[in-house]
């Protein structure tokens, strides 16, 4: 919980969690320029809620904000295609090093939605069950279910490539 108005508390969490937010939206929207447009957009609002609602999860509530934000996104947008080879492309580069991070990014996209944001969530961005239960509104036990259900879709998908 941070305190009401408090800049530097909020500069803190700013930087604790903008790298989560940030690799979260890349692997969500359709190009990394999308994904720090929307990471500074999820903590404008996050800073206009705070303002005026006491917080307890400040992570969940920045990732409750990104989500709705790549549902507006997509609406506004509905020509794009999430994660649909260009960003892949533009930012394969970045991935080459690490083959196998390449591999399981192109991987990632060929699982439903929901097990993919799991994935990114507790594995990309180390976060456990109960906050990503936290985040859905759901109970830790639906969540590590879905987890399990997720990997083992992930795992079909490279296994098969």
């Amino acid at each position: 919980m941070f305190q009401y108005r408090d800049t530097h508390a909020y500069g803190e969490l700013y930087d604790a969690f903008y790298g989560s937010i940030r690799r979260y939206l890349f692997f969500k929207l359709p190009t990394a320029q999308d994904a720090d447009e929307l990471t500074s957009e999820v903590f404008l609002r996050g800073w206009e809620f705070s303002t005026s609602t006491r917080v307890e999860h400040a992570g969940a509530l920045f990732f409750q904000i990104a989500r709705r934000l790549i549902s507006d996104f997509y609406r506004a947008n509905k020509e794009m295609v999430p994660l649909g080879g260009l960003q892949l492309e533009a930012e394969r580069e970045t991935f080459e090093e690490k083959s196998e991070v390449w591999q399981i990014a192109k991987s990632l996209h060929k699982i439903k939605d929901e097990y993919r944001e799991l994935i990114i969530l507790h594995y990309l961005n180390d976060m456990s069950v109960k906050e990503i239960a936290t985040i859905f509104d759901k109970t830790p036990n639906n969540i590590r279910v879905s987890l399990h259900r997720a990997r083992k879709a992930l795992k079909r998908v490279v296994d098969s490539q």
